[in-house]
């Protein structure tokens, strides 16, 4: 039987299931899907008993196993779980011991020297889950975003609370959703430029939705952004995101958000390993005596400072640096951040580019690392905690109010003294 059919078949049954389903109804009308580009997905690891879960789920859930192939770079002891691993069908691998492991980006780093002409790639975290025919739709969804250099890249889904049901559950099918999740700004960390983000807007799909954020657990596009805009090994944990960003900008490259979700990631590893597997989530530091993090967290801010227009530290970047196509001056004004001052406004806020700007989306949200309320809004500067900001944020949305409108109100209750 045909690819095409067994893929088409198997979509049917899915939806003859759940028909209710606006994902398996979108995969079924999907013209002319792509069963045949291969996919090369990249998985940094560190002592993560999620891994081989993760690479099963892929393939388990692919319309088509025989195009997805994986780079691991596999940092731990386990000599049984490794040999699982590299022997895992069409898999390469690359391994540091424990005491030894290099870390996040530099793990990400080696996947990219694994590559052997795969069409595209998909960077993605050790603890993730699909839904059936991810393949097929995120190849659907980045044809969609147009002919010039592009990337998919979303906080996936969560779940956190689905790891010990079956790989290729329905459920993963059923909490699928069509519209996308932006990646927006939400504070800077310990007043650095370490900028944080989080989905709290969505656009209706299925089309992609603009940004220029970026998830660092869910990255697709051709294996080219490998050469272009490679992971920075000297980078150490989170910081990767917003750099990277900051990057393919520079580069000419455009950001979407999936219109689409069908991927998961677990979000909350302490709680859902402790609890469900009986382990501790390892993290790469130093309690687990694998490196000096605040030599190499010193390092990080330093290339972190000069890379996004904070402060010239003399760094000589190379391939891992800004492009021609845009200054990163630029990029800060097209994302609405300014990393000298430590300051974002309400368009970087919600990541609303692709809305027409208005006089109210260039206003501060956060001024010198603070959420602030503007006082076009009946407030003169009034600084709000980031807890009952987030608060007020999640009242207006359940309430359905337009936000100048919801904003507005929310700085009222707040001078009334309402705010808990």
């Amino acid at each position: 039987m045909r690819l095409e059919n067994q893929y088409s078949m198997r979509v049917r049954r899915r939806l003859s299931d759940m028909p209710d389903s606006r994902y398996l109804q979108y995969l079924k009308d999907i013209r002319d899907p792509d069963l045949d580009s291969r996919i090369l997905v990249e998985i940094p690891a560190y002592c993560d008993p999620e891994l081989i879960p993760t690479m099963r789920a892929a393939v388990m859930q692919s319309a088509n196993p025989a195009r997805v192939r994986f780079a691991v770079c596999y940092q731990g002891d386990d000599d049984a779980e490794f040999a699982e691993v590299a022997g895992f069908a069409r898999t390469r691998t690359v391994r540091f011991a424990k005491k030894d492991a290099p870390g996040l980006c530099a793990a990400r780093y080696a996947c990219h020297g694994l590559r052997d002409g795969e069409e595209f790639i998909m960077r993605v975290d050790s603890h993730m889950r699909f839904a059936t025919g991810w393949d097929v739709a995120l190849i659907d969804q980045w044809r969609r975003c147009g002919d010039g250099p592009h990337v998919l890249s979303e906080y996936c889904l969560d779940c956190s609370g689905m790891i010990t049901g079956l790989l290729s559950s329905g459920a993963f099918d059923a909490k699928a959703q069509i519209r996308a999740a932006n990646v927006n700004a939400s504070y800077f960390s310990n007043n650095s430029v370490k900028l944080r983000f989080t989905p709290r807007s969505y656009v209706p799909g299925p089309e992609p939705a603009k940004g220029l954020f970026i998830g660092g657990h869910f990255v697709f596009g051709l294996s080219g952004i490998d050469d272009d805009v490679p992971s920075d090994p000297d980078m150490f944990f989170t910081a990767d995101e917003v750099c990277v960003a900051a990057r393919l900008y520079t580069h000419g490259y455009e950001v979407y958000h999936p219109g689409v979700r069908c991927v998961y990631h677990v979000f909350s590893r302490n709680k859902t390993y402790e609890s469900v597997k009986g382990v501790k989530a390892l993290r790469f530091t130093s309690d687990d005596g694998t490196a000096d993090t605040s030599a190499r967290r010193s390092t990080e801010l330093l290339r972190m400072e000069q890379l996004l227009g904070h402060t010239d530290h003399g760094i000589d970047f190379g391939v891992f640096g800004h492009g021609t196509a845009h200054t990163i001056d630029e990029f800060m004004d097209a994302a609405g951040v300014d990393f000298r001052t430590l300051s974002f406004n309400w368009r970087a806020y919600h990541e609303a580019y692709a809305a027409p700007e208005t006089p109210l989306s260039r206003r501060p949200a956060c001024v010198n690392g603070q959420i602030v309320v503007d006082d076009t809004c009946k407030a003169s500067s009034l600084a709000v905690p980031k807890r009952v900001a987030e608060g007020f944020r999640r009242a207006a949305m359940s309430a359905g109010m337009p936000f100048d409108e919801a904003l507005a109100s929310a700085v009222s209750t707040y001078i009334g003294g309402d705010a808990r």
